[in-house]
């Protein structure tokens, strides 16, 4: 099913650690159901289809849905509660409590809101929803990455080695699906969400990320050039504060340059004229300026240059949703559900790091301050004993010079 051996890693791993994928559409597309059922049956995930266990069999006699779960939006036990935790989520921003109600009756709300509830680990959707709805629920509800404000998307472009572009022809693209004209600081986001796509997805060691423009180091003026000059700073900052904070970051082989054109970017012998020295030319993760230029770019690398687009993935969510393009293919959406898998499994692990991190630092806070109150007290201590000297050693001298006078005095008399 899967050709690519990228795509075949990212499905191993997914099935190493099975994550369960809630289907938000299966009450309404047949692709997200068969696709179900190819994952189920290869045990890629734990499926949970959205919607009514009886229609959807009914609708699909000859599929097996052995071992696959159901959970019905419009008649779940516990939706009173999920209404009230949207409410209290999205109270600040104006929802009504009859909102929410109603609200988590569909399907994508309610998958998200069993996302945020720990009871399913990802979402997929997207085969016939517009990527507005099906995204608005996550971005509502689901928190974003530490140190990351803004969600974005990446395609991983995979060529296999003959594609000269990227690590053994493998690379990342960003933002191509979600933020239209982001800012520099949402630019820096985009680049850090697409490390971590890198490292953890597209198995890319050492990213080496291309902040782009039209400009290489200055040779070009304007707004996008200024913005990519700002993002790649904040971009290094950022890095260079992970760093300092985890010396085993996992940060520690990435590079940076910026801002940069594409050629610089790729050709190591352009690379040599254009920046003399300052960069490789081997980029493995390209962050583009806007939607524009990113959208462009993948989609003529992947038609003129024959090359596997895998995405879009969705980036910097702390419970993973991805987003599909409408008219995926059954085998695409299997493949969305492996990534998604992969997402949550990284997330969950770096989630257990952090919170073993923090009781690491927790635990040396205590002995620090341990260490100081012990030796406040042998401070405090040593301070009493040399008081204690000084004063037995003024009363001895005291006691010689009486002795001395009262000696002075018989000799006299």
């Amino acid at each position: 099913m899967f050709n690519a051996r990228l795509e075949k890693k990212i499905v191993r791993s997914a099935a190493k650690n099975l994550q369960t994928i809630a289907l938000p559409e299966a009450a309404i597309c047949e692709r997200v159901v068969r696709a179900g059922v190819i994952a189920n049956k290869k045990r890629i995930v734990n499926v949970v289809l959205i919607g009514n266990e009886d229609k959807i069999k009914a609708d699909y006699p000859k599929l097996d849905f052995n071992g696959i779960s159901f959970i019905d939006n419009e008649n779940y036990k516990d939706s009173e509660r999920l209404a009230k935790k949207l409410y209290t989520i999205r109270k600040e921003k104006g929802m009504k409590q009859r909102e929410a109600k109603e609200l988590v009756k569909d399907p994508i709300y309610f998958a998200t809101m069993l996302l945020e509830d720990d009871e399913v680990d990802g979402i997929v959707g997207g085969a016939v929803t517009s990527s507005a709805d099906m995204l608005r629920p996550a971005l509502q509800i689901i928190k974003g990455k530490k140190g990351v404000k803004k969600i974005s998307s990446s395609f991983i472009m995979s060529g296999g080695r003959w594609f000269k572009v990227g690590c053994k022809g493998t690379s990342v693209f960003s933002d191509c699906a979600l933020n239209i004209e982001p800012t520099a600081k949402e630019v820096k986001d985009i680049a850090f969400a697409s490390i971590d796509t890198a490292l953890s997805l597209a198995k890319i060691k050492q990213p080496r990320v291309a902040m782009l423009s039209y400009s290489t180091y200055g040779s070009g003026k304007g707004k996008d050039v200024t913005k990519m000059e700002k993002a790649t700073k904040l971009l290094n900052d950022d890095l260079e504060k992970e760093m300092v904070e985890n010396i085993n970051s996992k940060y520690k082989d990435v590079a940076v340059g910026g801002e940069l054109q594409m050629d610089a970017a790729i050709s190591q012998k352009i690379a040599k004229i254009k920046c003399d020295g300052k960069w490789a030319g081997k980029a493995n993760v390209f962050v583009f300026p806007n939607l524009s230029s990113a959208n462009i770019a993948y989609k003529t690398t992947q038609i003129v240059g024959k090359i596997r687009a895998i995405g879009p993935i969705m980036q910097g969510f702390t419970k993973p949703v991805n987003d599909l393009s409408r008219g995926a293919s059954v085998e695409e959406i299997v493949l969305s559900m492996a990534i998604t898998a992969s997402q949550a499994a990284t997330n969950k692990s770096e989630e257990k790091e952090l919170v073993r991190q923090q009781q690491l630092a927790k635990e040396e806070k205590v002995k620090q301050k341990e260490l100081a109150e012990l030796e406040a007290k042998l401070k405090k201590e040593e301070e009493a004993r040399i008081k204690a000297e000084e004063k037995a050693a003024a009363a001895l001298k005291a006691e010689k010079q009486e002795k001395t006078k009262s000696e002075n005095k018989k000799e006299d008399k």
